[in-house]
């Protein structure tokens, strides 16, 4: 079947990971192949309600829910991520990090965005996902976070000790 989407969409859907044929299916009988209707691809993880709706008042965040969209290509989407969740994937660990510090319902709706944005790269450019893996992922996020924690240690005038360096 792979062959054939291969063929159909002239991109591999399936390296996408916890994606299988069926949900491709499902999700282009609902969208179709054409991805010019979609400026990009927030846009198009919009059309889900993957994206959330700010509602701002005076300059203050009021609201920021996501829309409720009943579709079967979200509802593909959101069923592809409890076996996502299970991997050793760099998506695997993004749901992982979210869920528990946000929440599982809000750790999906992220992780499915996340997901649509890779299917809309595949199948808009012919962009071929490359996983990058687990241990590589949590490798970024430490540096993310310790070149934040430097910004911020720059902005009070503080120093930072690593107590862990080899002496």
């Amino acid at each position: 079947m792979e062959d054939v989407l291969y063929r159909i969409l002239g991109a591999d859907m399936s390296a996408l990971p916890g994606i299988r044929s069926n949900a491709i299916l499902q999700i282009i009988s609902e969208i179709g192949i054409d991805m010019s209707k979609f400026p990009t691809a927030n846009h198009f993880a919009a059309c889900f309600g993957f994206v959330p709706r700010n509602k701002i008042t005076g300059g203050r965040v009021i609201s920021s829910k996501t829309d409720r969209i009943k579709s079967s290509a979200a509802q593909a989407f959101r069923k592809l991520v409890p076996s996502i969740s299970q991997t050793k994937t760099a998506l695997g660990a993004f749901y992982r990090r979210l869920a528990a510090r946000i929440g599982k319902a809000q750790a999906i709706i992220a992780t499915c965005r996340k997901l649509a944005i890779l299917f809309y790269n595949t199948l808009a450019f012919g962009i071929s996902y490359v996983e990058q893996g687990e241990l590589m992922y949590q490798k970024k996020q430490a540096e993310w976070e310790k070149r934040k924690l430097e910004n911020l240690a720059k902005k009070y005038n503080c120093s930072i000790v690593d107590n862990n360096a080899k002496q």
